[in-house]
């Protein structure tokens, strides 16, 4: 029985033009998304077959219960039944929620120009986001309860250590001590989501000269934002062997950290804009506009491998290159 995917959104804003030249605007921002639909769920079924479960099926323990998982886990020595519905009962339905508070304030001047801000303050939570895990199976939100920590992935972690070599990106290994021989760890719950930046600040200006038929804008936007932190993750490769499986089941994400534990810096940027607005006759006129974007070319890291705590491969570590485009406009 599948729930289709839901988001419930509130949003209560106040605009207040004062004065001519002056304006501003107050907006309060929340939304939740609920049953959200991940990938198939691998779980250890009857007779230790491997079974497939929608993410956001509805009651998961339940479903666990009824292909007799309780009993396998008896079965294979890893604890009582009380140990195991402990695990069935922490199983927590996926969700996100973000909370956010917007301020702007608007101010236009004599001879042509304005200056625009806003900065908003946020907060995101959540337990399931689309294949990133958070917790010390495969994530937060319908564990694979049937895999354990062992202590070939403790000693996997200070294999990392060893090859990153730099103290500051080294991962406190034993922090995964207290999880050995437990299905699923509530280390990182429901909680603060990894790449969050709690503030971003934007401020936009511009000035205007109007020539006869001619016209000529020049525009700045400069924006910062806040920190985001993240933690320390790894695979765990010792469980495949556990049950025999090594095509489905080979691995699962462990996390050594809380979330939150580190944290990359604020970054900031200027973009930079121009455009000349020129008649071509009767109705008929044209525009040529320049932007440039991180007009400094400031290359900020934001983000890293959770695995090692260096620069990943992907642009997406960085923030956005220099970029220079030219628009050409024609109006008739």
């Amino acid at each position: 029985e599948i729930d289709p995917y839901g988001r419930d959104e509130l949003i209560l804003g106040w605009e207040w033009q004062f004065s001519d030249n002056w304006a501003t605007k107050v907006r309060g921002i929340a939304w939740e998304t609920f049953n959200q639909i991940g990938a198939g769920l691998t779980q250890l079924g009857p007779n230790r077959r491997l079974i497939e479960i929608t993410e956001n099926v509805k009651d998961i323990a339940d479903v666990m219960r009824s292909y007799g998982w309780v009993d396998l886990f008896v079965a294979d020595g890893r604890g009582t039944r009380e140990d195991a519905e402990r695990a069935l009962a922490s199983v927590e339905d996926a969700r996100r929620e973000y909370r956010g508070l917007q301020l702007e304030l608007n101010r236009r001047f004599r001879n042509n120009w304005s200056l625009f801000t806003n900065v908003t303050f946020a907060q995101t939570q959540g337990n399931h986001f689309g294949g990133s895990a958070f917790n010390n199976t495969d994530d937060d939100f319908g564990e694979q309860l049937h895999l354990r920590v062992s202590e070939l992935d403790i000693t996997e972690c200070e294999r990392r250590n060893a090859v990153t070599r730099h103290p500051s990106t080294q991962a406190d290994c034993q922090a995964l001590r207290q999880f050995l021989g437990l299905p699923l760890s509530t280390t990182n719950r429901f909680g603060d989501a990894n790449r969050e930046r709690p503030v971003i600040f934007k401020a936009y200006g511009n000035k205007l000269w109007e020539l006869g038929e001619h016209s000529f804008m020049l525009g700045g936007l400069f924006t910062y934002e806040s920190g985001v932190t993240w933690s320390f993750s790894q695979p765990g490769r010792e469980i495949a062997g556990t049950f025999g499986n090594t095509a489905l089941d080979s691995t699962a994400t462990l996390f050594v950290e809380e979330r939150g534990t580190r944290e990359i810096g604020g970054h900031a940027w200027t973009n930079l804009s121009g455009a000349w607005g020129f008649p071509l006759g009767g109705q008929v006129s044209g525009q040529l506009r320049l932007e440039v974007t991180n007009v400094t070319d400031r290359q900020d890291l934001i983000g890293v491998s959770s695995s090692d705590g260096r620069p990943s491969q992907s642009k997406r570590s960085w923030s956005q290159p220099r970029k220079m485009r030219l628009l050409a406009t024609f109006r008739f």
